[in-house]
């Protein structure tokens, strides 16, 4: 019997918009936000899906068709693959089963602390530090999703990394999970490897990211695997709060995040990353580092305003 969780994270951006009256981009669940620190989970997710649905279209006028690449064959990778004897792990079923026995194998050995960051951003130094060690050495989503998407490359399997993100630039919290391409049914699916999760509909397919979202917001089944390591209900009211928009790396290799990486984003239409990403650096300094002078912190808007992110066409975010 797994104990039903409750969705703290979502109690921490419904304070944020609660105590500042929502962010200025736009938001139209500023008055909500009671209900997202009072309500029942059911409650919350009504106000969080119709978050989604106001904001379903992605086909913006300033997206590129983007090419994502993966590379297999890094030493490391074969070292990764050996040292913990991967393909047994994976197993000799289909890609998905595959997929699926690799999540479990690293939801067993290791736990998720939000709080934590890992100098090596890379599975054989994240698997040395955390796996078999307990709770006191659990790592973060974005460490966690390294690990599998790295796993699954090892045996030739397609993954990423993908950031879910909330709307409200006060929210300090987001999260990670990884999208694996199963080739036997042309779909990604979505798996989580924080608490070793996927969704489900009510046939039993596991589920792609936009998949998860559409029902989401048309209010159709939603289930997660029974071996779960966090409740249902509460689960799928945190992944409304963050599947607003979607951001992945161009180029999946393993080491990726120990070195400069391309962000592409995949951002719904009539929403503004660069002012949210403005607002999101003044409410984390105002947070964490009050004492940042005026100066810096007009530094640091002039660089976000002076980027130009990689906004991709639906099509080509989820293209194998």
């Amino acid at each position: 019997m797994i104990k039903k969780a409750t969705c703290t994270l979502c109690f921490v951006c419904a304070f944020a918009l609660f105590a500042t009256g929502g962010g200025s981009v736009g938001n139209p669940i500023g008055t909500a936000a009671q209900t997202l620190l009072f309500g029942s989970d059911k409650k919350r997710q009504e106000t969080l899906t119709a978050l989604l649905s106001e904001y379903n279209d992605f086909h913006r006028d300033d997206t590129s068709d983007v090419e994502f690449t993966y590379n297999y064959d890094h030493p490391k990778l074969a070292e990764l693959k050996n040292k913990y004897d991967l393909g047994t792990v994976a197993g000799t079923g289909d890609t998905q089963s595959k997929v699926v026995n690799l999540l479990a194998w690293l939801g067993r050995g290791t736990h998720h602390n939000g709080r934590y960051g890992h100098a090596e951003s890379n599975a054989l130094a994240l698997l040395e530090y955390s796996y078999g060690q307990g709770a006191r050495k659990g790592i973060n989503c974005r460490s966690l999703s390294i690990v599998l998407s790295e796993m699954c490359l090892s045996v030739g399997i397609q993954a990423r990394a993908l950031w879910l993100m909330p709307y409200n630039p006060k929210d300090i919290d987001n999260h990670v999970v990884v999208m694996a391409y199963i080739p036997e049914k042309e779909k990604w699916i979505m798996v989580d490897p924080s608490w070793n999760v996927y969704f489900m509909d009510e046939e039993d397919e596991i589920l792609s990211p936009m998949e998860v979202r559409e029902r989401m917001v048309n209010g159709k089944v939603l289930r997660i695997n029974k071996d779960a390591k966090r409740g249902e209900m509460g689960y799928i009211t945190y992944m409304a709060k963050d599947m607003f928009y979607f951001l992945s790396i161009k180029d999946t290799y393993y080491g990726a995040f120990d070195s400069d990486r391309t962000s592409v984003y995949l951002c719904p239409k009539n929403f503004d990353l660069t002012e949210w990403q403005v607002e999101n650096m003044y409410f984390r300094s105002s947070l964490f580092d009050r004492l940042t002078k005026q100066d810096e912190l007009a530094e640091k808007e002039n660089a976000i305003r002076q980027r130009q992110p990689i906004f991709a066409a639906p099509e080509s975010f989820w293209r194998r």
